[in-house]
């Protein structure tokens, strides 16, 4: 059941101050279950590429599950939606996001996008301040507004004395 759901990531520094709540013109619009802007769930690799272009690497699942565990014992592989819902292959941007869409990596199993990371880490702040989730909610908005929007099911996932990791498996979001 778990693999059927698609999941988007949104990567943030959710510490946290509000900009306006509506989608506007210009906007980046993430729909779970869907994509962010013209990068869709369900896409090849190379459509995905055309999409997003850029300095891309790749990573098949033994390589990606290396990197993990060379965290040590920071994180539990099967807390981590990426490894719970399952993947063939990751493309990172690991020098430089792509231009236009603050994409940190992608996930594709059976050569379909599962899982799209979105990240506020190295983007423009400018872009930063485009990105929304269809329900409104944006980087740097605040935790109770978030909350407020989003409920209480999540799963919250705990590493070291870090509690910031909540998954709303239904929605198919995960925020940390």
């Amino acid at each position: 059941m778990i693999k059927k759901i698609t999941t988007l990531f949104l990567s943030a520094v959710l510490a946290i101050t509000a900009f306006s709540q509506n989608i506007k013109s210009g906007d980046i619009v993430i729909t779970p279950g869907i994509g962010i802007g013209p990068l869709k769930l369900g896409m090849s690799e190379s459509e995905a590429y055309n999409v997003l272009k850029g300095d891309i690497t790749w990573m098949d699942y033994k390589e990606k599950m290396k990197v993990f565990k060379s965290y040590g014992d920071h994180f539990s592989i099967d807390s981590i939606t990426q490894f719970v819902l399952g993947f063939d292959s990751c493309a990172a941007y690991n020098n430089k996001l792509p231009n236009g869409l603050p994409v940190f990596a992608l996930y594709f199993s059976a050569h379909k996008l599962n899982y799209i990371m979105v990240t506020s880490y190295s983007a423009p702040k400018a872009l930063i301040k485009k990105v929304v989730l269809k329900n409104g909610i944006r980087f740097y908005s605040s935790m109770a507004g978030c909350m407020a929007k989003m409920k209480t099911k999540y799963l919250a996932i705990r590493y070291d004395d870090y509690d910031g990791d909540h998954i709303y498996y239904k929605e198919g979001l995960e925020f940390t």
